[in-house]
C-alpha cells in the first residue's frame, strides 16, 4: 500500500516553540535518551571505552565509517544523529518520522535550525543522546555543539571524513582543521575500509573484534 505524504511544515515559524512542544509530547523518548546516555558513559568507563565522532560533509562517508567500525572493533555503532533526533524533528514539521527521514536531504537547513532549537542552550543533549545509543556521535554538525563536545572532552577522538566527491554543506559548521584527523575517502570502498583498519586500532587501544580471539 503507497503513502500518501502530507504537506510538511519547513518553515522556521516558531522554532522554538514547536521544539519545546516537540519535548514536552515526547518527554518519554527523551528521557530515555538521557538514561540510556548514563547507562553506556558507565559501561565505557568501567571498559575504558573511547568514544569517537566522525563529521564532514554530508553523504562523505561518516555513516559507512560508524558501521564499519563498530562490526570490526570494539565499540558500538550507533544511530546516526539525525535518525536519533528524528522524531522530535518529524513531530515539528509536522509529517510521519518516515517521510521527514526520505525528505531530510531536501530540507537540510530546517533539520539544521530544529536541532538548533531542540538543544537550545544544552549545546551537547545530542552528542549524549548519540552516546547513549553506542560509542559514537556520527554527524554533528552545528559549532556550539562542537565547540561544547571539545571543552566538555566528552568525545576522545573527532575525525572528519574527508571525501572531495561530494558538495559542500552549508549545514556542516565545523571544520577539518578543527578534528583531531582527517582520514580521506577519496577512492574505493575497501581503500577507505584500509584507511580505517590503519588509524583506529592506534585511537581506540583495542584489538579487531576478528582477531580478539587470537589473544584468548
Amino acid at each position: 500500500m503507497s503513502t500518501v505524504n502530507v504537506r510538511g511544515d519547513y518553515s522556521f515559524d516558531r522554532l522554538p516553540e514547536r521544539a519545546a512542544e516537540a519535548r514536552k509530547v515526547l518527554t518519554v523518548y527523551v528521557a530515555d535518551r538521557e538514561r540510556a546516555y548514563g547507562i553506556r558513559r558507565r559501561h565505557r568507563n568501567t571498559n575504558s571505552v573511547q568514544t569517537v565522532s566522525f563529521c564532514g560533509m554530508g553523504r562523505a562517508g561518516k555513516d559507512t565509517a560508524g558501521e564499519y567500525v563498530g562490526k570490526h572493533f570494539d565499540v558500538k555503532y550507533p544511530r546516526s544523529a539525525s535518525w536519533i533526533v528524528l522524531p522530535l524533528v518529524a513531530h515539528m514539521a509536522g509529517v510521519p518520522d518516515s517521510q521527514a527521514w526520505v525528505e531530510r536531504h531536501n530540507n537540510r537547513v530546517f533539520w539544521l535550525n530544529a536541532c538548533n532549537a531542540i538543544r537550545g542552550d544544552d549545546f551537547a543533549c545530542l552528542a549524549r543522546w548519540c552516546l547513549g545509543d553506542g560509542d559514537m556521535a556520527i554527524g554533528l554538525r552545528a559549532k556550539p555543539e562542537f565547540e561544547q563536545i571539545v571543552k566538555s572532552r566528552m568525545i576522545d577522538w573527532i575525525i572528519w571524513i574527508d571525501n572531495p566527491r561530494v558538495p559542500d554543506d552549508i549545514t556542516v559548521e565545523c571544520t577539518a582543521g578543527s578534528c583531531d584527523l582527517v582520514i580521506p575517502n577519496h577512492g574505493t570502498l575497501d581503500e577507505f575500509y584500509a584507511k580505517l583498519d590503519k588509524v583506529m586500532p592506534a585511537l581506540l587501544g583495542r584489538v579487531k573484534q576478528n582477531d580478539s580471539q587470537l589473544l584468548e
